[in-house]
């Protein structure tokens, strides 16, 4: 019988500095490239991009019953509320105007540009575009005595219901948008 040498294998020491690092190492290298990535967009931001931030403001508004229709305010004011995401409504008061003879839903501003004499105001201009109504409809219609503070006045004309309907779909939508956002995140409205 023949003996058999040992056969010793050499295990060839690797050179190359990666070789040890195994899957915890790869890991660490790889949590060290995102977090510099991360610090350097942090640290670098272009010149061009501009933020621009508008503070929320608060409309006053008055919502009054002009078709004669029981209830008209009421719906109308609430299909109003809260507001949008760049203006809230406190609605102040809501009841019946002098004259139950709208046809048509009409907004009325109470006080006007600041800035231009005879524009209405950015708040009123606000309202309208969240009913639909053109800005051109908008009726300037100053209070000497605005006791009450009022920036606009929206009176429920008996198209009234198609203003709440549209009201209505679009918060609907816009909570149904808010819902299927991943967390984390803001819907815009």
């Amino acid at each position: 019988m023949h003996k058999h040498k040992p056969i010793h294998s050499r295990q060839r020491k690797s050179t190359s500095i990666f070789s040890g690092f195994g899957f915890t190492g790869w890991s660490i290298i790889f949590l060290l490239g995102v977090i510099v990535v991360f610090v350097g967009s942090l640290l670098i931001t272009p010149e061009k991009v501009h933020k621009v931030e508008r503070p929320m403001s608060t409309a006053v508004i008055q919502v009054l019953n002009g078709c004669g229709e029981s209830g008209a305010a009421t719906k109308l004011a609430d299909a109003l509320m809260p507001g949008d995401s760049i203006q809230l409504y406190d609605i102040i008061e809501k009841g019946d105007s002098k004259l139950a003879t709208f046809d048509r839903t009409t907004v009325v501003d109470r006080r006007g540009s600041e800035s231009e004499r005879g524009v209405i105001s950015e708040k009123a201009r606000w309202v309208a575009r969240r009913l639909g109504i053109d800005e051109t409809e908008v009726i300037l219609l100053r209070l000497d005595e605005n006791i009450l503070n009022i920036d606009v006045t929206v009176i429920a004309g008996r198209d009234f219901n198609r203003y709440v309907s549209k009201l209505k779909e679009a918060k609907g939508s816009s909570i149904s948008l808010r819902l299927s956002e991943p967390s984390g995140r803001e819907a815009s409205s």
